[in-house]
């Protein structure tokens, strides 16, 4: 067991040893570190008496200047221990294990990896693997989705309610990715042997994964506030004794879990590494759809305020007991907000993602099958081929769908200051969540993938419309924000370039890029829509002496007045959904007359409950 600790450059390490024999032995162990070039930089020789049976031995290693493991550079040494006999001329045991020296820590809900601020830009792992279900097929896939997520600009996977399989914590390790590692106890149901089955669950993972630099959290619970009440005040300083150098986070969404169908309020607790006490976190689930509205998306822009400027209870969320209570536990909370999921969903390609089983008779190949004529039968029996014209135009736009609002709802959370980081649902498509994974089944990317890849940049341009539609000749206002990683240089500049659905060039504006790092709002970019209608396209760019460091397309529909005397012979107007200016109540209903027949406008869909639908 190695226990790195960087502030004191020394390097703990553990060996534990087997004697089968009768009687005492006496022996030599060889101790050498080799640094990341291969370098030897520690040897020491260590006589060892070896009683009958287990015995354990604890050794300090001074280890100088180390070079410390990190994203960018995942510097890895090498220990190697040789096991010789006294009067014996050859080794009777060797083994050789990598670690990394780096620093992780968490305080008032901000981490810090080796002293400085990381903003934690993370996925979610589901635990499935296609034909092999719980390990890849191939080594070359799980490689293959670590990179992935390495190139689109994350530095965190969340292996989600199940240990990582075995093999890819070296490849996080090599390739520079922090892990939150999970246990299986996630959604653990009551039982007897709750503490016993959790204690056992923990204690497994944390000794095959410890000596791991990439992981940096334990994972214990997961949306599971009745486990983590009956359990965690045992199983957090269980966690806490056996590794002492990581952070100890109880359950995960314990603070607030929110969709349309369910929300709670709790408590999460969070210990931080080389600590005992346990600390508050606001660690929150958040699943709000797509489209994002407006008023959402300010709702997660200024996630943490009090009192909140947006009631996100008007759009289908949360109650007001569940609501009032975070509001409360927020007045006495003076640190960041942890968003651990979030995300919404697309579709995958069904047709490709079962073909790519071949006649596998299967589990999941069958349920992907299953899946995949569903799909067909409902697209016909709903004639949405008049609306989308083929199936795979269908997963298109639902894919387009799925990116944008992935990408929108992280734009919020990155230009909330108050947000320390985020886990996206999810890195791969699983069993029915075959919509959520920004990859699908077999590791290949979708339009969520893309959209991701662009805000995770180090320079990323956010630009968010007040309306996404409005009536041709009103004012269209869009919100230009900057976040940046890493201090700006003199002279850059933001050149913003409206056009019109035509494809002439209506307004452009430059400005100057502000210097420093973190969000930058620049204010709001306002020009009145002529009486074309159609897409008015927003184009942003961020240059650096004519080179592109991030850009951002926004659009805006502009739509002509209704005209109400339009509306052909034999319909009557007689509802109004959605609650639109100057109507009293959302519905208006005119008396329906024999023989006519009902139309129905929603001129604001995102208005309407289920109910009204």
């Amino acid at each position: 067991v190695i226990q790195p600790d960087v502030r004191n450059e020394k390097v703990t390490v553990e060996v534990v040893t087997s004697n089968a024999h009768d009687g005492v032995r006496l022996a030599t162990l060889a101790l050498a570190i080799r640094s990341p070039a291969g370098t030897v930089v520690h040897e020491s020789r260590e006589p060892l008496t070896i009683p009958p049976g287990v015995a354990r031995y604890r050794f300090q290693l001074a280890l100088r200047r180390p070079q410390r493991w990190s994203c960018e550079n995942p510097h890895l040494y090498q220990l190697e221990l040789e096991l010789q006999e006294t009067d014996g001329t050859e080794a009777v045991d060797r083994r050789v294990t990598r670690f990394g020296m780096r620093d992780f820590a968490v305080r008032d809900g901000e981490f810090f990896l080796n002293d400085e601020p990381i903003f934690l830009r993370g996925v979610l792992l589901q635990p499935n693997y296609p034909m092999g279900l719980i390990a890849p097929p191939t080594a070359e896939m799980m490689e293959r989705e670590i990179r992935l997520m390495k190139e689109a600009g994350f530095n965190m996977i969340r292996a989600h309610i199940r240990p990582a399989p075995p093999g890819y914590l070296g490849l996080t390790d090599e390739i520079g990715m922090l892990v939150y590692a999970e246990s299986s106890l996630a959604w653990i149901k009551e039982s007897p042997r709750w503490l016993d089955h959790g204690s056992r669950e923990m204690r497994a993972m944390i000794e095959r994964d410890r000596n791991h630099p990439s992981v940096v959290i334990w994972g214990i619970h997961n949306e599971n506030r009745f486990a983590s009440a009956a359990t965690s005040d045992a199983l957090v300083p269980l966690v806490r004794s056996l590794d002492p150098t990581r952070v100890v986070l109880d359950n995960s969404g314990g603070t607030m879990a929110i969709d349309q169908d369910f929300g709670w309020t709790d408590r999460a607790t969070v210990v931080d590494a080389w600590e005992a006490e346990r600390q508050p976190i606001q660690d929150l689930h958040i699943y709000t759809g797509a489209p994002v509205p407006h008023g959402v998306y300010e709702w997660l822009h200024t996630l943490g305020q009090i009192p909140p400027p947006v009631d996100i209870r008007s759009y289908g969320f949360g109650s007001p007991a569940m609501l009032a209570e975070w509001q409360r536990t927020l007045r006495d909370y003076r640190g960041k907000i942890f968003v651990s999921e979030l995300g919404c969903g697309g579709m995958t390609d069904l047709d490709d993602v079962a073909a790519a089983y071949g006649d596998l008779d299967l589990r999941d190949a069958r349920e992907m099958r299953a899946f995949r004529d569903s799909l067909h039968e409902g697209f016909t029996a709903r004639g949405l081929d008049r609306v989308f014209g083929s199936i795979r135009q269908l997963v298109s736009e639902a894919q387009e769908a799925h990116a944008r609002g992935n990408a929108r709802q992280v734009e919020a959370l990155l230009a909330n200051p108050r947000v320390s980081g985020f886990l996206v649902t999810q890195l791969n498509d699983v069993a029915w969540e075959f919509h959520a994974g920004i990859l699908d089944q077999w590791r290949k990317p979708k339009q969520a993938y893309y959209a991701l890849k662009r805000v995770n940049q180090p320079h990323c341009v956010i630009l968010k419309a007040a309306d996404a539609v409005v009536t041709c000749g009103d004012r269209i206002d869009v919100a230009l924000t900057l976040v940046q990683r890493g201090p700006s240089q003199p002279g850059e500049q933001v050149v913003v370039t409206v056009t019109t659905p035509g494809g002439r060039e209506l307004a452009t504006e430059s400005h100057p890029v502000p210097l420093g790092s973190g969000i930058k709002e620049l204010g709001t970019v306002s020009f009145a829509a002529p009486e074309e209608s159609g897409e008015y396209r927003i184009e942003a760019q961020w240059l650096r002496d004519q080179s592109l460091l991030a850009e951002a397309i926004e659009t805006v529909l502009a739509l002509p007045s209704p005209d109400w005397s339009d509306i052909p012979a034999g319909l009557t107007l007689v509802s109004v959904l959605g609650a639109g200016e100057g109507t009293a109540s959302p519905f208006v209903r005119t008396p329906l007359g024999e023989d006519q027949k009902e139309l129905i406008v929603a001129p604001r869909p995102g208005s309407l409950d289920r109910d009204d639908w």
